[in-house]
């Protein structure tokens, strides 16, 4: 050899070369920055963002723990894209929403993800409490 060093280029393990042909201005899907973990006071609003490059550019997807089903926008949930960048925003924040999220990053050419981590905080009542304040307020 003349001191000419092959390219190498490292894949996902999911990768499956057998489907695709990558073309010189191709690049795997990656989520370059963004998603970090949050609390939230239970009621309160929280956003997630996640900024994505690839090309041709990836679509995003979010998902809540687990879930097969990505998030879709309701009345509760807000997904916006802002040039590259994915927003997820959650308003009136409940203890359902506790847990992991994960940005999914999808092309034609594969696909990437991160996760973060949501802790909804306090507003707790505990039952005795509860009845407590509802004993005194039945008092009037």
């Amino acid at each position: 050899m003349s001191g000419i060093k092959p390219r190498i280029h490292y894949l996902p393990k999911s990768f499956d070369s057998s489907s695709m042909f990558l073309g010189p201005t191709d690049v795997l899907p990656s989520i370059s920055s963004g998603l970090s973990n949050h609390s939230v006071e239970e009621g309160g609003t929280v956003t997630f963002s996640c900024e994505v490059t690839g090309s041709p550019l990836p679509s995003v997807s979010w998902f809540q723990q687990d879930d097969v089903i990505p998030l879709h926008n309701t009345s509760v949930v807000m997904i916006t894209q802002s040039g590259s960048t994915s927003h997820l925003t959650l308003i009136n924040v409940t203890h359902a929403e506790h847990g992991k999220y994960k940005c999914v990053a999808t092309s034609s050419i594969g696909k990437d993800f991160k996760e973060a981590e949501l802790v909804v905080k306090g507003k707790l009542l505990s039952q005795k409490k509860r009845d407590n304040e509802t004993n005194n307020i039945n008092k009037y």
